[in-house]
């Protein structure tokens, strides 16, 4: 594919993200908007799985996305459906966090790095309803997110790294899983079982590296979250501060239980495909799942703790006062 062809790909996500910028965000709108991105999505992740639908608009018997796009297209429907009914729980922008930075960063893939298309040129990407509706799938991976972000229904905090960080072992895991018990065929998911099943064999070296690498993402992530914060909250007038508000100790727990289900989950997801080699079924695929119970566990402890923590000091303050 040309030079041309491939910047009108990547010009794509970038007019997406335009238009969520230029968007009514009044309460009305949000809504509608909301329950439309629902219903695109949902219709663009069911249609290849049910044969009368794939038949009726002319799409091929398998998926014209890989298993791990779909994984992330249910998780965007789930979300915005969270989102409809409670809006304004602490849980949803959590969740939001957990899918909005992977859902964006794999649809800016899709477009930037357009191996899936096999075409040589734009009008060959759009030559069958397979191509249509898969850069519809990927665009639809973009606009989410954006969407979330613009409008302000998603209120990026520093903190919010941390439901990025866990939603990268929260999709790992499931991905793992899926592809472990051969119930999806994912050329990443075979990759990355590949890479994690040989672990053992990387050289100190090789973990230095990726110890760096991890760490450098890590730190770019807080950047971007803080300036979308700052963003949202100086030029679009949505959102809060970069920081929240509380108190030392609701501070600390909360770092130290993010650090843990962050990191931990990850390291789990880093070992536990190498422990399980030769292993076969079901049950042993479901081992790998448990990063996200990791994740789940720590995260309420986390959060009774800290709120309790809150909780006591506003009753000394009032004693006091």
């Amino acid at each position: 594919m040309g030079i041309v062809d491939r910047l009108i790909l990547i010009g794509v996500p970038v007019a997406l993200v335009l238009l969520s910028l230029i968007l009514p965000r009044n309460k009305v709108f949000k809504k509608v908007m909301q329950v439309i991105l629902v219903l695109v999505s949902a219709g663009i992740a069911v249609i290849p799985l049910v044969k009368p639908l794939a038949e009726l608009v002319g799409v091929s018997g398998v998926s014209y996305l890989t298993g791990f796009d779909q994984i992330i297209l249910f998780a965007d429907v789930a979300i915005l459906l969270w989102g409809l009914f409670f809006g304004d729980a602490y849980l949803t922008q959590g969740l939001y966090g957990m899918v909005s930075f992977i859902s964006l960063v794999m649809g800016c893939y899709r477009f930037f790095v357009p191996a899936w298309t096999k075409a040589a040129s734009l009008a060959e990407a759009f030559a069958t309803t397979d191509m249509i509706l898969k850069v519809a799938g990927y665009g639809v991976l973009v606009l989410v997110p954006a969407w979330l972000i613009c409008s302000g229904s998603f209120r990026v905090k520093i903190g919010s790294a941390w439901s990025a960080l866990m939603g990268v072992s929260f999709f790992g895991s499931i991905l793992l899983f899926l592809t472990k018990a051969e119930l999806i065929h994912s050329r990443i998911g075979n990759k990355l079982m590949a890479v994690l099943e040989d672990l053992k064999a990387m050289s100190v070296d090789d973990i230095k590296y990726f110890g760096i690498f991890a760490g450098i993402l890590l730190a770019a992530t807080l950047v971007l979250c803080a300036l979308v914060s700052l963003i949202q909250s100086k030029i679009l007038k949505k959102g809060g501060k970069m920081i929240a508000s509380e108190t030392k100790g609701a501070l600390v727990i909360r770092l130290i239980g993010r650090f843990i289900a962050g990191v931990g989950s990850l390291a789990l997801l880093a070992f536990l495909p190498g422990m399980l080699v030769g292993s076969t079924g079901i049950g042993a695929a479901a081992v790998l799942l448990a990063p996200i119970g990791l994740i789940l566990v720590v995260s309420i402890l986390t959060e009774f703790f800290s709120e309790d923590t809150e909780i006591k000091h506003a009753q000394a303050a009032a004693q006091a006062a």
